[in-house]
């Protein structure tokens, strides 16, 4: 404000870089009592600023320097950077900004309502130095900038950036335990997604409890893992798959087990027998297996075919009798078929029945006069040797003759004298 000889001028000036005064020229009001600048800019900070007044005589008077201080807001030196993470580790972001003290940081993430919202978890969501809890799935994705403020309470906003969580493999289908008679393979399979490309390792528990991989079989790196054909010791063996990512993170299925029924084990064997004509004959077995244990006595009939007894007591069981025997019975061949209770069956050595059909020998002539010996009242012992050339055993049914006699060890003999 001044006074003077009308009418006052006004002419703002400004001190430029060479130390000269120069009018103003933009702005409003730089010809007047009141002046306004164009909005500031960093340059305009610590401008000397002065205004002459001028009189209706060409006077003048030239007011105090002013100076222009400028606040600005906080520069940030260093952005924070993306960060990518496995999901369940932590993401840690940083910040380096300049400015008028204290400054203050307030990190922030863009909500699903495209909202900028504040941490309130984590550690150092306050400083410079931010670091998010564990991750889970939901983080991935995520936006986050941070708000850097100054002792103006003048305010710079980061540049956006990104948290990408890598997820291990989902399995979607868990492989399932298997059930196999000995001697086949058994077969198992899993279905994964994940980050391409996946890979499978199907391993099995040792002895040791140590999950060893499989390296053979078909498909033990596959999705899908035939066994080669198994034995009694993969009965209980336990089984899983570990699926592998493109990131290098894996998802391990459910562990299954294998079960091989192996057939009936047969401890011992029927034993061939030898009977008379007309005598029963006894077979039996012993076998020890899954439970229920049935039998099957078998016969092999005159066209090689194995046919099953359906007479004769226990041809169903571990001991079989068969009706007494005739002459068709002789070198007949017997078997038993043990099944247990998952219908696995093994089957006996063949055994077999001789049966002895004694032959009639007729003396010719049927009378022998051996003579007598007169010694008395006694006569002298008298020999007769009786020769049978046949294979069995020969019976004595009647001696007769006049007189009387004594026979001596006339019964079951090839030589009976």
């Amino acid at each position: 404000a001044a006074t003077g000889t009308p009418t006052l001028t006004y002419a703002w000036q400004y001190l430029n870089g060479s130390s000269v005064w120069k009018p103003w020229a933009v702005g409003t009001g730089y010809h007047t009592a009141n002046f306004t600048t164009i909005p500031t800019n960093a340059n305009y900070n610590g401008l000397q600023i002065r205004v002459v007044v001028t009189d209706g005589n060409g006077l003048t008077a030239t007011s105090n320097v002013v100076t222009v201080t400028v606040h600005s807001p906080p520069v940030i030196t260093t952005q924070p950077v993306s960060q990518t993470v496995n999901l369940g580790s932590s993401a840690s972001f940083s910040v380096a900004a300049s400015g008028t003290p204290t400054l203050t940081y307030t990190w922030q993430y863009l909500n699903g309502s495209s909202v900028w919202k504040p941490w309130a978890v984590g550690t150092g969501y306050n400083t410079a130095n931010f670091t998010t809890i564990p991750t889970n799935a939901a983080y991935n994705g995520l936006q986050i900038r941070v708000v850097v403020t100054d002792g103006n309470s003048l305010t710079t906003t980061s540049n956006v950036v990104t948290v990408t969580v890598h997820s291990p493999p989902v399995i979607t289908t868990q492989p399932v335990s298997q059930t196999v008679n000995l001697g086949s393979t058994a077969s198992f399979s899993v279905a994964a997604t994940g980050t391409p490309t996946l890979t499978y390792a199907w391993q099995y528990l040792n002895g040791s409890s140590v999950w060893k991989p499989w390296a053979v079989g078909t498909g033990y790196h596959t999705a899908n893992f035939t066994t080669i054909p198994t034995n009694a010791n993969y009965n209980g063996l336990q089984i899983r798959v570990v699926v592998t990512d493109g990131n290098g993170l894996t998802a391990t299925s459910n562990v299954v087990t294998v079960t091989v029924h192996s057939p009936p084990v047969i401890t011992t064997q029927p034993v061939s027998q030898t009977v008379n004509l007309g005598s029963s004959a006894s077979f039996s077995v012993a076998a020890t297996g899954t439970p229920t244990l049935t039998y099957a006595w078998q016969y092999l009939n005159s066209s090689s075919v194995w046919m099953s007894w359906a007479v004769g007591t226990g041809y169903n069981t571990a001991n079989f009798t068969t009706l007494p025997t005739t002459a068709a019975y002789n070198n007949l061949q017997f078997r038993v078929v043990v099944t247990d209770g998952n219908s696995l069956s093994t089957t006996s050595n063949p055994v077999t029945l001789t049966v002895n059909n004694p032959i009639p020998v007729t003396v010719s002539p049927t009378s022998l006069n051996f003579g007598n010996i007169a010694t008395g009242t006694n006569s002298a012992t008298q020999t007769v040797t009786v020769t049978n050339n046949q294979s069995v055993p020969l019976n004595f049914t009647s001696i007769t003759g006049p007189g009387g006699y004594d026979l001596a060890g006339a019964t079951d003999r090839k030589s009976v004298v």
